[in-house]
């Protein structure tokens, strides 16, 4: 269940442009909005006030929209990926929204800068958006990008709260994510994978299963692209005993050049009573 939703915003058009999404998510699970901009800090004590003087009033204007459901400003000063991940954690966020974009040059909210350091830092699951932003919080076609291991897989009951109804999760294995040959060779190994994959159901159905042989990413993507996937999960941290899905490499290529939104869920994540 999703109670607390973060959307961290920075006054442009491209982090307001998740704010549909945001609110549906809002409307739907009944869940508390946290609307955040961190403030860099200054030099002088004075233009640090007024700027979050600008902060509050920013989003104070932007809260106004989402009632009658429950919503709080936050302005904490420092630097954006810590800030945004000590706020989630501090306050038992289950679900951080944020924009994104994977160019390079794009000016701010870019991974490789404060999406990649939430990705990296935060204890709850992030879902990237990328413009056009979908304005709905549900998704029917979610492909789950899979090493085999359990860590890989744990989130699947989470996506629940994702999936629309008739929705499908596809199960995507690639035979690329291979370092060293395990014993017994290659292909053994991978139909022994895939035979557990198939045994997975969901609602009484097995998922549907996909085996590919080449890059990972390259796999990753095509596939999302070429069957129309509307969202991509995965982990940031998978292991199998000879490959590891983790920030850096699999996932943070993925998020990076992913036609469609992508959802992240941390390798380790505390529990409700522990936060």
């Amino acid at each position: 269940m999703l109670r607390k939703i973060m959307l961290p915003l920075d006054e442009s058009p491209l982090s307001e442009s998740v704010i549909p999404c945001a609110l549906d998510f809002a409307a739907r699970c009944s869940a508390e909005t946290l609307l955040v901009e961190v403030t860099p800090p200054f030099v002088g004590r004075e233009m640090e006030q007024q700027q979050l003087g600008y902060s509050r009033s920013y989003l104070d204007k932007l809260s106004a929209g989402w009632a009658p459901h429950s919503v709080s400003v936050h302005t904490p000063v420092g630097r954006a990926c810590e800030e945004i991940c000590k706020l989630a954690f501090e306050k038992g966020c289950d679900l951080i929204v944020m924009a994104s974009h994977g160019r390079d040059n794009f000016p701010r909210w870019l991974l490789g800068s404060v999406a990649e350091g939430v990705l990296r830092q935060a204890h709850c699951p992030v879902l990237l958006l990328r413009p056009p932003a979908p304005e709905a919080s549900l998704f029917r076609n979610i492909l789950v990008p899979t090493d085999g291991s359990e860590v890989s897989l744990a989130f699947l009951t989470d996506l629940r709260a994702f999936l629309a109804p008739s929705g499908s999760i596809s199960l995507l294995l690639s035979s690329g994510t291979s370092l060293s040959r395990p014993i017994g060779g290659m292909e053994a190994h991978f139909q022994q994978i895939e035979m557990r994959l198939r045994q997975l159901q969901w609602n009484g159905q097995p998922y549907p299963v996909v085996v590919l042989k080449a890059d990972p990413v390259a796999d990753i993507l095509r596939w999302s692209e070429s069957n129309g996937c509307d969202l991509i999960a995965m982990s940031t941290h998978g292991r199998s005993g000879f490959r590891r899905f983790w920030l850096g490499s699999v996932t943070e290529k993925v998020a990076r050049h992913a036609p469609c939104p992508v959802l992240v869920f941390p390798h380790f994540r505390p529990r409700a009573d522990e936060i």
